[in-house]
């Protein structure tokens, strides 16, 4: 069986191909990006972290994890090259760092959705204290929305 593999040797190499893609298929066509990280079966190893959009399915960036590293620098470096300027960023509790947030916040301007599990006993603590009533994104769009009243009068 036969095996092919694109390798982009340079940021201006990957920028090309990203233009060319989206001029063909359009921009990222939702508000939503999925951070996610596999082993690639038969790979002896072989991980990557891809970014899809939620709405489309489009896979918008790979990137390799390093020998002897895990998912958490691949995926920053992915979040880096990635317009997120106005997009939900949402990825599982490996991801759940600060130097993350502020890669998604700060330097993006995105958003992001993580999630807390029991191995970060002091977040998820402050976690519970913030959010002392329990908090499911679900909550949100079950509620009645609010509405502004105006009386019209100037």
């Amino acid at each position: 069986m036969n095996s092919y593999q694109l390798q982009l040797e340079s940021d201006s190499q990957r920028s090309l191909l990203r233009l060319r893609l989206e001029d063909q298929h359009g921009g990222q066509d939702g508000s939503a990006v999925v951070l996610d990280g596999k082993a690639l079966r038969g790979s002896q190893g072989t991980q990557l972290v891809s970014a899809i959009n939620a709405q489309s399915g489009r896979t918008l960036g790979v990137e390799r994890v390093n020998d002897k590293s895990n998912e958490i620098p691949a995926g920053r470096t992915l979040l880096d090259r990635l317009e997120l300027d106005g997009t939900i960023a949402l990825m599982d509790a490996l991801h759940t760092q600060v130097q993350t947030a502020h890669t998604i916040v700060q330097e993006g301007g995105g958003d992001f959705v993580m999630f807390v599990k029991g191995n970060q006993s002091g977040l998820l603590e402050q976690a519970k204290h913030f959010l002392a009533g329990g908090f499911s994104p679900l909550n949100l769009w079950r509620s009645k929305p609010v509405m502004a009243a105006s009386s019209g009068a100037a």
